[in-house]
């Protein structure tokens, strides 16, 4: 008797253990994850991927019989495997949270369906109806255990969106996953589901929050700040360079920007939105008038890129209604960050990015390229023009030679600035009452050197330098004035009170709540927070 008890408790077990190294084998497939990157086997990672699938299983099987629990957990697997590869298939990019809670989307999904899927669908719920009639004595059960299980995973796997609302919670979980190998490549959505598996990528991308539609009179509101007119642009000409990690404070690299105050460029302070990192953030903020960290998160251009509207109300939006051509230019891939998606509809005529100036460099492409290709297209547009240019070559990381990446960093600035003092003799003296800024991105990823110098301790984490030049010099410090110390998306209001005149609806409502009027903070947080979520919702979506 006891025999026949441990043989048949021995199969069970060993059932057990092979039914679940089946699904867990059948989670990480269906995930489309790498199980080999780069020669080496990821074992640590494909474990960890397989943790939402866990919390599920465990989750269910809190008040559903085991078997059942684990059967619906690899249909739901399979089905959200099945819909990211339609995406995939017909769109080139992988499937997001925002497909699965966004109702209009439904039907789509529903479009691509196909026999097998039907098959297969209707074989999983067969299944699940024959275990449902076979226990159906225990098909309904509470399991304290696994609800405990359950409860004690959530924070863990749920993380991600819990940035949005708890970050003493998620942030040093998310460090523990970054350390073991889950990170979320923001940047790449493709390559984030193969590193870390759908599931992962699902709830990575649910960390983005959508700003709430206005009301009727928050409507009304909107369409009398879109109803306004402004006073007439009192240039033709605007160069806005957006310089990578263009940065000095100090006797820090400062030295390097001296050939742009012997051209008697005027130099004051602004806040960026980003440290070491996220460009297109910063040019969000110059771009909209809204600040990148109010309603919105993430990397805005790769989290929004499918949401944003064609005709965005934008500054450059508003200047092409009016006359201006209005012209954006990287020289980095134009699929970085989606850029190729976004800056059209923010209003730009046209995107030229590094795969169309025809010079392509080993590393960073050198600036010079950026120029030439602007000066180039420069001389076929006539009227007034509104360029966006964005420079790369600074872009770190930086050689550490025994001093934290300081000589690199200075020797790309230095090059980078050689490049642009070209540039901008070329067009001043083609016109010399055209506005030309140079803003600073971020301030370099060069930790280590800040920390050593205690450069953090005496400014703002967001501080970096700008520097402007036009004719006339009481109109230019009148914008210093109003721009001194402020975020970007008051320096562009600035620009625009003194210089351009457009009716932006950022502005607008800036202007009434006297909102970049108010003195500089070193937390912007407050400031931020005053921008309603039914003004981004009307002016991006």
């Amino acid at each position: 008797m006891t025999t026949h008890w441990n043989t048949a408790t021995m199969r069970v077990v060993a059932w057990v253990i092979a039914s679940g190294m089946a699904a867990f084998a059948l989670s990480v497939v269906l995930q489309d994850f790498h199980l080999v990157y780069r020669g080496q086997a990821r074992i640590v990672e494909s474990i960890l991927s397989t943790l939402p699938a866990i919390w599920l299983f465990v989750s269910l099987a809190s008040f559903i019989y085991w078997p059942i629990a684990a059967a619906m957990m690899l249909l739901a697997i399979y089905v959200l495997s099945e819909i990211h590869s339609l995406k995939y298939a017909t769109t080139g990019e992988p499937l997001i949270w925002s497909d699965l809670t966004a109702f209009d989307n439904a039907g789509i999904v529903l479009h691509y369906l196909t026999p097998l899927h039907v098959v297969v669908l209707s074989g999983f719920f067969v299944i699940l109806l024959i275990i449902g009639v076979g226990f159906r004595a225990r098909l309904v059960q509470v399991s304290r255990p696994a609800l405990v299980v359950a409860v004690l995973l959530f924070p863990l796997v749920f993380h991600p969106p819990l940035a949005r609302t708890s970050e003493t919670i998620s942030e040093p979980i998310a460090t523990l996953f970054e350390t073991a190998g889950v990170e979320y490549h923001s940047w790449n959505w493709s390559l984030n589901v193969k590193q870390n598996g759908l599931l992962w990528h699902l709830l990575q991308t649910s960390q983005r929050s959508m700003p709430r539609a206005p009301t009727a009179e928050q409507a009304a509101h909107y369409q009398e700040l879109m109803a306004r007119k402004d006073h007439s642009a009192v240039v033709d000409e605007v160069i806005l360079v957006f310089c990578e990690a263009c940065w000095h404070q100090d006797y820090h690299f400062s030295d390097n920007f001296q050939p742009l105050v012997d051209r008697g460029f005027q130099q004051f302070r602004a806040i960026s939105p980003t440290f070491g990192g996220g460009t297109v953030n910063g040019a969000f903020e110059l771009i909209t008038g809204l600040p990148a960290n109010g309603a919105l998160n993430g990397i805005i251009y790769q989290e929004y890129a499918e949401d944003i509207r064609a005709d965005a109300h934008t500054l450059p939006a508003a200047l092409a209604d009016s006359g201006f051509a209005t012209l954006s230019a990287h020289n980095n891939s134009s699929e970085f960050w989606r850029r190729d998606e976004v800056v059209p509809k923010l209003g730009f005529d046209r995107f030229i990015g590094l795969e169309q100036m025809g010079e392509q460099h080993a590393g960073w492409t050198r600036d010079y390229v950026l120029y030439d290709t602007a000066l180039a297209l420069r001389d076929q547009i006539s009227g007034p023009k509104f360029f966006f240019l964005t420079t790369v070559y600074t872009h770190g990381p930086y050689t550490v030679n025994n001093d934290f990446g300081e000589r690199d960093f200075a020797y790309k600035l230095q090059t980078s600035i050689k490049d642009l003092v070209a540039f901008t003799d070329t067009v001043l003296a083609d016109n010399p009452d055209a506005l030309v800024m140079v803003v600073g991105d971020h301030k370099p990823a060069l930790n280590r050197y800040f920390r050593r110098h205690g450069i953090l301790a005496r400014a703002p984490r967001g501080d970096v330098p700008v520097y402007a030049y036009h004719s006339d010099d009481a109109r230019l410090a009148s914008m210093i004035n109003r721009a001194e110390g402020k975020p970007f998306f008051c320096v562009a209001k600035a620009l625009n009170h003194e210089f351009l005149g457009a009716t932006v609806p950022a502005f607008e409502f800036s202007k009434d709540n006297r909102l970049c009027s108010k003195p500089a903070a070193q937390d912007n947080k407050a400031l931020t927070q005053a921008y309603p979520d039914w003004l981004f919702h009307r002016i991006l979506f």
